[in-house]
């Protein structure tokens, strides 16, 4: 199983990539997970991505506990953006220790990629459920990037309760408004639409 994941460089890595996405559903496999895992230093960036995601919402520590560390060493900006959203999917299950948190913090504190900021304040809702967070979330639906935009969207579905959902909704609606860009406007929608039915992901 592990061969089918960790390719010789040589191979390509489209191919590692499509070989971490095809074996994603098998995660609970502890070879698979093993492999993936090995991925994580992978010297493409597009597969660490792959691979951090394919964690997202699992309840493995040891990952976990690899997932801070990669976020610390990270060279690649959107790779420790994902590293970060996968920890935010992780922390419903499993909570950082205190060391843990000051080494996502002193890598993330004065972090200037707008990306990797919206995914490191979700991590810190999803952790402390403290509000400020959110709003320092929402502040960046007004960023000039709008595949910024587009991140906030998305990763705020990470965190989005009961307790924030009218908040979210009102910011987007206000956003809706103004934006410009079909790829945030078509999210946006897509998002009202949902959270108006009553639909919230994490239920806390």
């Amino acid at each position: 199983m592990e061969k089918e994941i960790l390719m010789p460089e040589s191979s390509g890595y489209l191919d590692r990539i499509d070989a971490i996405e095809n074996l994603s559903g098998q995660i609970e496999n502890p070879n698979v997970k093993n492999a993936v895992l090995k991925c994580f230093k992978d010297s493409s960036y597009l597969v660490r991505c792959e691979a951090y995601d394919a964690f997202y919402g699992t309840a493995f520590q040891d990952v976990f506990d690899a997932l801070v560390k990669r976020v610390k060493a990270e060279n690649s900006k959107c790779a420790k953006m994902h590293a970060l959203s996968a920890l935010c999917g992780m922390a419903k299950q499993i909570l950082p220790s205190d060391n843990q948190m000051q080494t996502v913090q002193k890598s993330c504190e004065n972090e200037k990629n707008a990306g990797v900021r919206v995914a490191y304040f979700c991590f810190l809702y999803a952790v402390k459920k403290d509000e400020k967070y959110v709003d320092l979330v929402l502040k960046e639906l007004n960023h000039r990037d709008y595949h910024v935009r587009c991140c906030v969207v998305n990763l705020l579905a990470d965190v989005l309760d009961y307790s924030n959902k009218e908040k979210i909704m009102g910011a987007y609606k206000a956003r809706l408004q103004v934006e410009d860009a079909l790829a945030v406007k078509t999210l946006l929608e897509r998002e009202i639409v949902r959270l108006s039915k009553g639909r919230v992901e994490n239920e806390f």
